[in-house]
C-alpha cells in the first residue's frame, strides 16, 4: 500500500483499531518506513496549511518534544512520537467541524434529478426526445451523447427550451465528473423558469464539488431569503455543516 494511501486511510478514519495498532508498531520498529511517512507528511504540510502547522506544534508541546518543526529528525522513540503527533495533527485538521469534508457533503446531498420533463411532448422534436433518452432512459443512458444532443439543441436560435436543456446539460456534466462545465450550464438557467430553483441548488452543490465554499454559501444563503424555496431546508442543513 502506498504511503499516501496509508495516510489518507488514517486521516479519514478508514482504518480498524487493529490496523491503527499495526501502523503504530511499524512506526516504532521500522526506521525507513517511519522516515518515509514523516517525509510525506512534511510534503502535505508544505502545501501551505498553516492551521495544520499550528496544531502539530501544539501536539509536539503536549508530548514534550523540544525539537523545532523545521529541523525535526525522526530516528528514535521521540521520533516515533513526533510521527504520531503529525498524524494526530492532520486528523484534527481534516475532521474539525470547522473544516467539513466537502466531497462527502456534496455526495450526501446530490441526488440525480430525473427529468419528468416539464415540456409538452407535442412540442418536442426528435433530437430533444433523443437527448432526454440519453439523459435517463434505462438501457439508453449515455451522458456523453446527452451532452452532444443538448449542446446541439442549445445552438439552435429558435430552440424554445433553453432553461431545461441547460439544466440537464449541467447535470450531465456533473455525471461526467466535469463540474467546471456544469457551472457554465447551470448559470444559464433562467431563475424564473420551472428549473430555476433546481438549477441554483445544484449550482451550489457544484461549487462544493469544486471546493469554492464562498460561492456555495452565497447561493444557499440566498435560498433562505426566498419564501417557500423548494430546497430551503436542504440549504439550511448544508449551511449548518459549513459553519
Amino acid at each position: 500500500m502506498e504511503i499516501f494511501e496509508i495516510i489518507h486511510r488514517y486521516l479519514h478514519h478508514h482504518m480498524s483499531d487493529e490496523e491503527k495498532q499495526q501502523l503504530e508498531e511499524r512506526l516504532r520498529n521500522d526506521p525507513e518506513f517511519r522516515a518515509e511517512v514523516t517525509q510525506k507528511l512534511k510534503t502535505l504540510e508544505a502545501l501551505g496549511r498553516q492551521e495544520v502547522r499550528h496544531r502539530a506544534s501544539e501536539a509536539f508541546e503536549k508530548m514534550e518534544i523540544q525539537r523545532k518543526w523545521r529541523s525535526l529528525k525522526i530516528y528514535s522513540a521521540t521520533g516515533v512520537a513526533a510521527a504520531l503527533a503529525l498524524l494526530v495533527a492532520f486528523s484534527l485538521h481534516f475532521w474539525n467541524p470547522a473544516s467539513p469534508d466537502l466531497e462527502q457533503l456534496y455526495a450526501s446531498h446530490y441526488v440525480f434529478p430525473h427529468t419528468g420533463s416539464r415540456t409538452d411532448p407535442n412540442e418536442m422534436d426528435s433530437l430533444w426526445l433523443a437527448a432526454l433518452d440519453y439523459y435517463e432512459k434505462p438501457g439508453s443512458q449515455d451522458f456523453e451523447m446527452a451532452v452532444q444532443a443538448f449542446e446541439s439543441l442549445l445552438g439552435q436560435k429558435d430552440f424554445a427550451h433553453q432553461s431545461e436543456a441547460n439544466f440537464l446539460l449541467g447535470i450531465s456534466w456533473l455525471e461526467l465528473d466535469q463540474p467546471e462545465k456544469a457551472v457554465n450550464a447551470l448559470q444559464k438557467v433562467n431563475p424564473d423558469s420551472n428549473y430555476g430553483e433546481d438549477a441554483r441548488f445544484y449550482l451550489g452543490l457544484t461549487y462544493l464539488r469544486l471546493e469554492e465554499v464562498g460561492e456555495a454559501k452565497g447561493i444557499f444563503e440566498k435560498m433562505l431569503e426566498i419564501p417557500k424555496h423548494k430546497h430551503q431546508e436542504e440549504a439550511r442543513v448544508i449551511l449548518k455543516d459549513l459553519n
